[in-house]
This record gives structure tokens, sequence and C-alpha cells, in this order.
């Protein structure tokens, strides 16, 4: 099993204060951290966004499940039904 490690957000200052080596490969580093930081901050709003306002086309809509279930117990019925007339004219 993978684990992931999240470490919290910094702030802009706080990434401002990490030291860089001229043209090495911190400096790179730090670049890419900034760039994740970037991303995971956009990410983080987007979800937020969405959450504050859900999608209205996946509104909680229970009359498709209630509809397939009469359907069913409908169904059954007539099954039953069909099967006891049988029975009554022996052709079982």
């Amino acid at each position: 099993m993978i684990k992931s490690f999240r470490f919290p957000l910094m702030s802009t200052s706080e990434f401002a204060r990490i030291p860089t080596a001229v043209g090495g490969r911190d400096s790179l580093f730090v670049a890419w951290a900034r760039g994740r930081q970037q991303e995971e901050r956009r990410r983080l709003a987007l979800l937020q966004g969405l959450q504050a306002q859900p999608d209205p086309s996946e509104a909680a809509d229970i009359s498709g499940p209630i509809t397939a279930w009469a359907e069913g117990h409908a169904r059954d019925k007539r099954r039953h039904a069909n099967a006891i007339a049988q029975l009554r004219q022996g052709r079982v």
C-alpha cells in the first residue's frame, strides 16, 4: 500500500525565506516546490468552489429507484399470478 505524505501549504512569505543556491539543484527544487504549492492551492480552491456550489443536475432524485422497484414488484406479481393460474389448470 502506497502512503501519501501530505505537508501543510507554505505561505509565500515562508517560501521567500528558503535559501537557494544560485544556478544549482536547490534552486530547481525550490522552483518545483513553488509550482507544486501553486497547483495545490488552485486545486483546493476549485474543490472548495465545487463543494460550495454543487451541480444542480446531480440533485437527490429518488424517482428513478422508486419507479424501478415498482416495475420489478409488478413483474413479480404477474409472474406469481401466472404460476398460480398454471397450477390451477394443471399445466405444470
